[in-house]
C-alpha cells in the first residue's frame, strides 16, 4: 500500500516518547479499506500515486502521481497544495487548492484519507480487539490500566458517555482476574422501578413482605465468585446507596428481611455517565460512597477523541453483516466530520442502517447518501447532515445558485444537469429527500445519481 522509509515511523515515534511533540499525517482510510500508517512531517511531503516518486505513495487509482505537497508551517500546523492533481485534495469535506491544516483536520485525496495531527505519539501502535471491542492506540493505555487495577482491588469505576463501551471495560476487567468460569452480572441500575433496587441486588427472605413465599438471592449473591457490574450506579436511590456502601466496605449483604448478612466474594465494577459531584450537591449522590469508589476509576473517551477507531469501527459492522459490502471513502470523511454523541453505540447502528439503504437502492458499496441526516449530530442543534461542518444553510464556496421548486415541476431528473442536482443537495445540506423533494423527483433517483458520482472520480493516468 505505502512504500518508502515511512514504513518504520511508528517505531521511531514510540521510541520517542518522551521527546517533543511530532507533527504529521496519519493515513486512516485507502482503497484497501481502513488503515493506520504515521509520517512525520519533519521536512515537506509529496503524496502521489505508487510509482510517482513522492515520500508518500499510495495504491489508489484516483490519485495524481504527484497530487499534494504538505510541508510545516512556521505558524504552526500545515501547509497542503494541490499539486495540479485531476481530482483534487478536499480539507474537511471541502475541496480547495490549498488550505492550512490544523489539529484533526481531515485531508482526502481520491479514495484516501489522511488526518493532520500536532503530535504523532498519540497514534502510535495499531488496533486490536480486546474482549469484542476494537481499541485503538489512542485507548490502549486505559485498557492496560484496567489490566493492571484488576490484580490491585476490588472494585473499579468506569467513568464515560453513553455508548463508549463502559460494559466491554467491564468485561475485561472481569476477564483479567483470570482464566475459569466465572459469573459476570451486568445490572442496568438505571432502569431498576422505584422501591425494588434493594430486593434485586440483595435479595430477599421468605416473609420480607407481602407475596415472599421463598428466599430469593439478589444480584449480589448471583455474582458470587464473579463480577457484578452495575451501571449508571448513580440512579440507585440514597437508602440503596447506603446499604451498596456497606457491601463494598465489609463484603457482606444483607438480604431484605434478614437480620444476619452473607459473606460474599465480588468484585464491582460500577459505571456512570453522569457528574456524581454534581449529584452530590443535588443531593441525589452520597458523598461518602463517592469517596469509596471514586478511586480507582478509568475515562473511557468519547468516539469524537477517537478518529483513528472511526474507519474501522465502520469496516467490522460491515463485515458482521455479510454480503461483500464496503464503505465509499465519503462515507468515511462523513463520519470523520460528525460529533457522534451516542459514540460506538450510535456509530454502529448508523451503519446498519446505511447498509441497509445501501442495499434497498441496490448497490454494494456503502454510500456516504446512505447515512441518516441526523445521524451523529450533535444535540440540541439543528439537524446538520453535511458532510463538512458548515450549517446547512451555507452553501459551499462556488455552489450554484438554487433554482425555484416552480421551476422544476414536471421534469425528470434525466433532464437537469449535474451542477442543478448538486446545488439542491449543497442547499439541502446534503439531505437526500429534502433535495428530492425540491426537485419533484423521488428520493431513490437522488441516490442513483449519487452512486454514480461518488464513484465517478476520473481514473489518474
Amino acid at each position: 500500500m505505502i512504500v518508502g522509509e515511512t514504513l518504520d515511523a511508528r517505531d521511531e515515534i514510540a521510541e520517542a516518547d518522551d521527546g517533543p511533540s511530532t507533527p504529521g499525517l496519519v493515513l486512516l482510510w485507502t482503497t484497501d479499506g481502513p488503515a493506520l500508517d504515521l509520517f512525520p512531517l519533519d521536512r515537506p511531503l509529496t503524496i502521489g500515486r505508487r510509482g510517482g516518486g513522492g515520500e508518500i505513495q499510495l495504491r489508489d487509482d484516483l490519485v495524481s502521481r504527484s497530487h499534494a505537497r504538505v510541508e510545516p508551517a512556521p505558524e504552526g500546523g500545515a501547509w497542503v497544495r494541490d499539486l495540479g492533481s485531476r481530482n483534487g485534495i478536499w480539507i474537511d469535506g471541502e475541496g480547495r487548492p490549498e488550505a492550512l491544516l490544523r489539529d484533526r483536520a481531515r485531508l482526502r485525496l481520491g479514495h484516501s484519507i489522511f488526518l493532520f495531527v500536532d503530535d504523532l505519539r498519540a497514534f502510535a501502535g495499531g488496533i486490536e480487539r480486546i474482549e469484542g471491542a476494537l481499541v485503538g492506540p489512542g485507548e490502549r493505555p486505559t485498557w492496560e490500566r484496567i489490566t493492571r487495577l484488576a490484580a490491585l482491588g476490588n472494585h473499579l469505576l468506569i467513568r464515560g458517555e453513553s455508548g463508549t463501551g463502559k460494559e466491554l471495560a467491564a468485561r475485561a476487567y472481569h476477564r483479567a482476574h483470570g482464566p475459569g468460569e466465572r459469573p459476570f452480572i451486568a445490572v442496568n441500575c438505571a432502569t431498576i422501578p422505584e422501591g425494588v433496587a434493594e430486593r434485586l441486588l440483595f435479595g430477599t427472605r421468605k416473609g420480607a413482605y407481602s407475596g415472599a413465599n421463598a428466599d430469593a438471592p439478589g444480584y449480589v449473591q448471583a455474582a458470587h465468585g464473579g463480577t457484578l457490574f452495575l451501571d449508571e450506579f448513580g440512579e440507585l436511590e440514597l437508602a440503596v446507596q447506603a446499604k451498596l456502601l456497606r457491601f463494598l466496605e465489609s463484603g457482606e449483604a444483607l438480604p431484605l428481611g434478614a437480620t444476619r448478612p452473607l459473606t460474599v466474594d465480588v468484585r464491582v465494577c460500577l459505571a456512570t455517565n453522569r457528574d456524581l459531584r454534581e449529584g452530590i450537591q443535588r443531593g441525589s449522590f452520597r458523598e461518602d460512597l463517592y469517596y469509596r469508589v471514586a478511586e480507582p476509576s478509568i475515562v473511557l473517551p468519547p468516539l469524537r477523541e477517537r478518529p483513528a477507531s472511526i474507519p474501522w469501527l465502520i469496516q467490522d459492522v460491515l463485515d458482521t453483516l455479510g454480503g461483500a459490502r464496503r464503505a465509499h471513502a465519503l462515507l468515511i470523511e462523513a463520519a470523520l466530520l460528525r460529533p457522534w454523541p451516542g459514540n460506538v453505540r450510535e456509530l454502529r447502528r448508523a451503519i446498519r442502517s446505511a447498509a441497509a439503504e445501501a442495499e434497498i437502492a441496490g448497490h454494494p458499496v456503502v454510500m456516504a447518501a446512505d447515512l441518516g441526516a441526523d445521524a451523529g449530530a450533535a444535540l440540541g442543534a439543528p439537524t446538520t447532515p453535511t458532510t463538512t461542518p458548515a450549517p446547512a444553510s451555507a452553501a459551499p464556496p462556488g455552489a450554484a445558485p438554487l433554482d425555484p421548486p416552480e421551476r422544476l415541476e414536471g421534469r425528470s431528473l434525466r433532464e437537469l444537469d449535474d451542477a442543478t442536482i448538486r446545488a439542491a443537495l449543497d442547499r439541502c445540506g446534503g439531505n437526500v429527500s429534502r433535495a428530492a423533494r425540491h426537485l419533484g423527483v423521488h428520493r431513490n433517483q437522488i441516490r442513483r445519481w449519487l452512486s454514480k458520482r461518488e464513484g465517478a472520480l476520473e481514473p489518474c493516468e
